[in-house]
């Protein structure tokens, strides 16, 4: 399993969206999507996943996907200057050896808040050297780099 968690806000649920984000990231490998609904009305309840590629799964919070799936190794993924004090040092991409399998890619919402670190020290934390980085974005890349470089 190669999961990615994807945040879902007001500011991009719109289905074209969310399904350029999940057609990317199963074009770069991931075989789960794990969905975060952060909307006001809850939009998820209202998108039907058709891909058969890949399996679309939703929750209502990050801890929740956490709780789901604790046998996975968690890869936490941020911009360079906004990495948090993560109980450990965290990696660069071009660094960060990718588990081989049952890993999830986890950003933090888009114009939202770092992923907190508090009871995740035993997680992978990489970094993306820029200033500024849409979680949607750091997500592919990561998938990329682990599809090109292993």
């Amino acid at each position: 399993m190669i999961g990615v968690v994807i945040h879902v806000t007001d500011h991009c649920s719109c289905e074209w969206i969310l399904e350029r984000v999940i057609y990317n990231a199963r074009e770069l490998g991931a075989t789960h999507i794990l969905a975060v609904d952060h909307t006001q009305y809850h939009s998820l309840d209202y998108y039907d996943h058709s891909d058969e590629a890949t399996t679309f799964l939703k929750y209502t919070s990050l801890e929740d996907i956490e709780a789901a799936f604790p046998g996975a190794t968690w890869v936490y993924l941020e911009a360079q200057q906004t990495i948090l004090d993560c109980g450990g040092t965290p990696v660069a991409i071009n660094d960060f050896d990718h588990p081989e399998e049952d890993v999830i890619y986890c950003t933090g919402p888009d114009f939202g808040p770092s992923i907190a670190t508090e009871g995740r020290a035993g997680a992978s934390w990489v970094y993306i050297g820029c200033d500024t980085l849409w979680g949607q974005c750091a997500a592919e890349l990561a998938l990329f780099d682990r599809l090109t470089y292993g």
